[in-house]
């Protein structure tokens, strides 16, 4: 296989549940479409950056799961009562335009429900509250912190 068509099957493999259910998953033929609009001589060095930097902040839908489920319970946000904490927090949810707020919070919504920290609380709540996403994301600073 040449570095070509390595380059777009990685970077299709990276992103393939790119809006998953919205758009069609991504492959490589797709991924070659796309560089089509640069010059011939940039488009092996923009797969190959784009590649690397794909890479390393891409988030699959998997990858945030993850780190949802490890902040059910993370001590430094939930103390030592993550069912208690969860049952009392509310969300800001001010977003103007976009989703993408209201998809983490059904995404939280879905993995609080599927612990045993959720109690009788299934859904997040909505309501305007002083816990907000910042604060989990600024305390939390990634999955490793976890």
């Amino acid at each position: 296989m040449n570095q070509r068509r390595e380059l777009l099957s990685s970077i299709a493999r990276t992103i393939q549940d790119y809006r998953d259910g919205i758009l069609p998953r991504p492959i490589a033929d797709h991924v070659e479409r796309w560089i089509q609009q640069f010059n011939d001589d940039v488009q092996i060095p923009i797969l190959n950056e784009l590649d690397h930097v794909l890479k390393r902040t891409y988030f699959s839908k998997q990858r945030v799961l993850d780190f949802l489920r490890k902040l059910i319970y993370a001590k430094n946000i939930a103390g030592d009562n993550p069912k208690e904490f969860w049952r009392s927090a509310n969300f800001l949810d001010i977003q103007g335009g976009g989703n993408s707020q209201r998809d983490m919070l059904a995404l939280f919504s879905k993995c609080l429900g599927a612990s045993s920290a959720s109690a009788t609380r299934t859904a997040v709540s909505a309501k305007t509250s002083s816990f907000t996403w910042t604060m989990v994301f600024s305390r939390a600073t990634g999955c490793s912190a976890i």
